[in-house]
């Protein structure tokens, strides 16, 4: 059942993208992200496993702007160009962000495994976006199923 009208998909992901953008920036380049001192390594803030974080942050950004794609278009296509420039945007703004961290926030320190765990949430938040606005999302021509 889609459930989500064409005209509310842009604003919806707009929203969404600058929120997630903020979270991240606030959780990666302060010390609010950093796990507590004596905290079982791998864990970020309030006992979140890291790779779980940064898979629903990359993922949400990454389905917020494919989101945003689709909603530009009144059939919701989103161009696999589109898709590949999402992909690439999360890989370059995770490393922006790992080397933003080890370069100028002290006490935090860039990774590997957390770059290809943004990586890993990028990929998986288009493929999931993808396939959520083809079955939620109501196209303008005001198709119903």
């Amino acid at each position: 059942m889609r459930i989500l009208s064409h005209a509310h998909l842009r604003p919806l992901a707009s929203v969404a993208a600058i929120s997630l953008l903020a979270v991240i920036l606030v959780a990666t380049l302060t010390s609010v992200g950093s796990g507590e001192e004596g905290a079982e390594p791998g864990t970020c803030s309030y006992g979140v496993r890291c790779f779980w974080g940064h898979l629903i942050l990359f993922g949400g950004l990454a389905g917020a702007i494919v989101g945003w794609v689709a909603g530009g278009d009144p059939h919701l296509k989103v161009p696999g160009q589109a898709l590949l420039l999402t992909v690439l945007f999360i890989v370059v703004f995770g490393a922006a962000d790992e080397i933003a961290q080890e370069l100028w926030v002290q006490g935090r320190y860039g990774q590997l495994r957390d770059w290809t765990d943004d990586v890993v949430g990028g990929v998986a938040g288009v493929v999931v976006a993808r396939l959520a606005v083809a079955r939620v999302v109501r196209p303008a021509d005001g198709e119903r199923d």
